[in-house]
Formats: structure tokens, sequence, C-alpha cells
């Protein structure tokens, strides 16, 4: 029996189903997966799944598409049964985009911190002790609206910062998905590809495309945040400065 590789590096499937002779296939082994090549164990996982074939619809039978992707695709790997993608390289252009995206939304973060600072009147340091615990731009908004309350500001000053909550949860979301999904090696040089794992606000699964375009609207709307922000926060310590003044 000729062969490319030695015997005992060679895929030891005996499968009459994956493409070759039994004992005849001549991709090199892995002792991770079974003594199989890439392809044989993924269609071999695929064979070991008949429950999902049977209770699941075929319009949703994810996992065995899945399994399927992962026998027929050669650019990525297999983990102990999962798909390992490959990550960007080190210097992709994209990591500073995303990069960008982190820093201005902490940004926006910290324009929220130093309202709720000014509306409680006290030393700042002590104030960042309270506002460090405080996740996202939501809860901010809601602690200047309560702050403004307790300030007896007037409607005017809290409906903004409802308004900026309210707006903020999608570009929200797609801040925490350009920051904390998987992003993916990718030959396009103005695309790279995010690893999808069914988020509660976006629930897909798999690879999906993104462009540089998306990531510099993200940035555009953020800054556009930043300034509304900015504004909100003016008018809030201004009013409370008027307050104050009144009972002076």
């Amino acid at each position: 029996m000729n062969s490319l590789i030695p015997e005992i590096e060679r895929c030891q499937c005996q499968s009459a189903l994956h493409g070759h002779v039994p004992g005849e296939c001549i991709s090199k082994a892995s002792a991770d997966q079974e003594n199989l090549c890439i392809a044989c164990y993924g269609k071999l996982l695929s064979e070991r799944a008949p429950v999902f074939n049977q209770e699941v619809p075929p319009r949703d039978n994810r996992l065995h598409k899945t399994v399927s992707m992962i026998a027929e695709s050669g650019w990525f790997g297999l983990q102990d049964g999962i798909a390992a993608h490959k990550p960007l390289p080190e210097e992709h252009p994209f990591y500073t985009l995303v990069g960008r995206v982190a820093s201005e939304w902490a940004n926006l973060e910290h324009i929220l911190d130093t309202t709720i600072w000014g509306l409680l009147g006290a030393s700042q340091e002590l104030t960042a002790c309270v506002t460090s615990q405080i996740m996202g731009v939501g809860p901010r908004c809601k602690a200047i609206e309560t702050l403004c309350c307790a300030r007896e500001l007037d409607e005017s000053v809290k409906q903004p910062f409802r308004k900026l909550m309210s707006d903020s949860y999608d570009l929200s979301e797609r801040r925490n998905r350009a920051v904390h999904d998987f992003w993916v090696v990718e030959a396009k040089p103005d695309k790279a590809s995010q690893f999808r794992a069914m988020a509660y606000k976006d629930k897909r699964f798999g690879l999906v495309e993104v462009g540089r375009s998306e990531i510099e609207e993200l940035l555009t709307n953020i800054r556009i945040f930043q300034e509304r922000a900015s504004k909100l926060r003016c008018d809030a310590l201004d009013a409370f400065e008027a307050s104050v003044k009144k009972l002076v």
C-alpha cells in the first residue's frame, strides 16, 4: 500500500463513507482525534450525533451544520472536537480600530462619571470610589436621574438623560460585539470576521464578516454620544449650581 506519509502518522480511518477506501486515507492523523485526520474526525463526530438529526428540525440543526463545516473546511482545525479558528495577525489594523472603540467608549462613561461627581458635590476621589463600581452607560444615567431628583432639578434636566440611556442600548451592544467577540483571520484587507457565540441581543452563531467601514461608523456614533453627554453634563451642573445659589 502506497502512502505519502509513514503508516504510524497516517489517518487510521476504516470508514468507506469518508471519501476514501477503508484504511487508505493518506492525511496526517492526530492522537487527540482518535488517530484520525481532521476531515475524517469531523465526519465521525457528525455520525455520532444521530439524536440531533432526529429531534431537531433540519432548518435548526445547527450542531450538524457546524460539524459538517468543520469537516469540510481546511483553514482551521479541531481542538477536542470544537472549531479552533486562527486569530488575526498581531499587527492587523483592525486591532487598532477595536482599541479605539474601547477607549472612546471609556471616554463616554467618564463623561457620565464626572456628571455624577459634580451632582454629588463631594471629593472626586471619594465619589470615584462609587462610580467605579457602576457598569455601563444605562446605570450611570439612572444614577444621574436619581441625583437630579434628590437635588430637585427640573424634569427638563432629567429627561434628556433617560433619552440618552434608551438610545445607547443598540450602540452599547455594537460596542460589546466589537470589543468582546473573537476576531478571526481574513484575507480581505478591509474586512475581517468575528465569531458570534449566541449573545443575548445577537443570537447568531458562527463567523460574521465585518467591514472596516462598520467599525469607523461605530466610532463616529460613539463620538456623537460623547458630545450629547458633554452638553447634558453642562446643563445638569449649571442647573445644580443655580439651585444652590437660590438657597444661599
